[in-house]
């Protein structure tokens, strides 16, 4: 992220990560980027049958054993939402969806 935020061409201090994804370089950047390079998408919930339809903003959870988990000590519940960040790279737009947060 810090590499797209260097591709704003913006002075030090004013530099911003979105300003850096309306450039070529930031939009190839975000390309290649991952945020999930050291871990599958859900390893620490232990949910390994897992779906997810990026398309449509669609996850399903199937099989969940709780028991496999570890959460901190004082967690009392677990809510999961879906985020999905669309970028138009062409166009320079982007857009959060979020889902309903489930419990």
């Amino acid at each position: 992220m810090t590499a797209i935020k260097e591709s704003d061409a913006s002075p030090k201090g004013n530099k911003t990560v979105g300003k850096g994804l309306l450039t070529e370089k930031g939009a190839e950047l975000l390309q290649k980027f991952s945020f999930n390079r050291n871990k599958s998408r859900f390893d620490f919930l232990a949910l390994p049958h897992h779906q997810l339809d990026l398309e449509q903003g669609i996850i399903s959870l199937n099989n969940v054993n709780g028991s496999l988990s570890t959460f901190p000590a004082a967690a009392k519940q677990l809510g999961i939402q879906l985020l999905l960040l669309r970028v138009d790279f062409k166009g320079g737009d982007c857009v959060m969806e979020k889902s309903e947060l489930y419990f």
